[in-house]
C-alpha cells in the first residue's frame, strides 16, 4: 500500500473501477460457466484486476466491510489463490488478514 500510494490516482476513478469490477461481468465469461460453483472461475481475470485496484483504495479494504463482503462472496468464495501475471500468483487470504 505504501508503494502504490506514491502513484495517486483520482479517487472517483478508483471507486468507479472497483464498483464496475465488483458488480459486472466485464469479460462476459459467466455465460460460458453457467453453474454457480464455476462463478469464481469465470471471474478469475476480473478478480485479479480487482485485487490490484483495491490497493489504490485502502479505505475500502479497511473501512467498508459490506463492500468487501460482497467482493469476497462474488469473486473469492472458493478461489483464494489469484493469478496476477504469467507464473505469479497471490494467496488473497494471506494478503488480507
Amino acid at each position: 500500500q505504501e508503494y502504490l500510494a506514491r502513484f495517486a490516482l483520482p479517487r472517483a476513478f478508483v471507486r468507479m473501477a472497483v464498483a464496475r469490477l465488483r458488480t459486472d461481468d466485464v469479460y462476459n465469461l459467466v455465460q460460458y460457466y453457467p453453474a454457480p460453483e464455476h462463478r469464481s472461475t469465470a471471474l478469475a481475470a476480473q478478480s485479479s484486476c480487482l485485487f490490484v485496484i483495491l490497493f489504490f483504495a485502502p479505505d475500502i479494504l479497511s473501512n467498508e466491510a459490506a463492500t468487501m463482503r460482497e467482493i469476497v462472496d462474488k469473486h473469492f468464495v472458493d478461489m483464494w489463490v489469484v493469478p496476477l501475471y504469467v507464473g505469479h500468483t497471490v494467496d488473497v487470504g494471506m494478503w488480507w488478514e
